[in-house]
């Protein structure tokens, strides 16, 4: 039985490419990297969103004007 890899046609051995599979490898670090990087940011946003929206209400129910408020 012949256990040769080849392509769907038949036509030539196929052989691993080791520097793709360490190119695909390393591109899978990189990008695990942005997306824990992209995830750590969210949160900061998510943080800083509640704290404005936060202010907001706090402004909004004091009785200094908002103007005034901001320039103290």
């Amino acid at each position: 039985m012949n256990t040769d890899q080849t392509d769907p046609h038949g036509k030539r051995k196929l052989e691993p490419d080791l520097q793709k599979d360490d190119y695909l490898r390393s591109f899978n670090k990189s990008y695990e990297q942005v997306e824990n990087t992209t995830r750590i940011f969210a949160d900061y946003e998510k943080t800083i969103d509640d704290w404005a929206q936060s202010m907001t209400i706090v402004i909004n129910n004091n009785m200094w004007s908002k103007e005034k408020f901001l320039n103290y």
